[in-house]
């Protein structure tokens, strides 16, 4: 079996419970070298005063993704021009290994939910070890993971990026 058809299996499953987070993203983990993961968020709560806030998050292990680095930026002067988003920190991983910026997949959507927010984004960093094959998955997946992370995230029923923060 290939590894998008093994991920294809793992992850459209209509039973899935989207309880968490984490739970949106481990079948994602079970495909990708999780040392090549990177977390990204933007939680655009600021859009009246054209900012974004950038949630940076690391994985740590399996079970926990750590936030790293929280910054607030401004959008160009029109507001749906794409955000260009510069990162001048660096994030190690444990073997003093630079990620790549190069590599970084983002995305902005412009529909804003009842919080006057945008809706959530997603990076991947993989750095130069990921093989072409995983670099085409994690472009090919992108679209639907957007949509189903962005469904969950504005569940009311879920925590919200402030209450992960305070437990992180």
């Amino acid at each position: 079996m290939d590894i998008f058809t093994k991920f294809f299996k793992c992850y459209y499953q209509d039973d899935m419970k989207l309880s968490s987070f984490e739970s949106i993203l481990e079948p994602l983990h079970k495909i990708l070298p999780f040392e090549a993961m990177y977390i990204s968020i933007i939680d655009n709560k600021r859009s009246t005063n054209k900012q974004v806030t950038i949630h940076r998050y690391e994985a740590g292990n399996k079970k926990d993704i750590l936030l790293k680095d929280k910054r607030t930026i401004k959008i160009g002067k029109n507001e749906k021009e794409n955000l260009d988003v510069t990162i001048i920190k660096s994030v190690k991983k444990h073997h003093s290994t630079p990620w790549q910026d190069n590599k970084f997949i983002w995305k902005i959507d412009d529909k804003k939910n009842d919080y006057n927010q945008k809706k959530l984004f997603i990076g991947i960093y993989g750095d130069l070890a990921l093989s072409e094959e995983h670099r085409k998955l994690a472009f090919c997946l992108l679209p639907s993971l957007f949509a189903k992370i962005s469904h969950a995230y504005f569940d009311k029923t879920l925590p919200t990026l402030t209450k992960r923060e305070e437990e992180v």
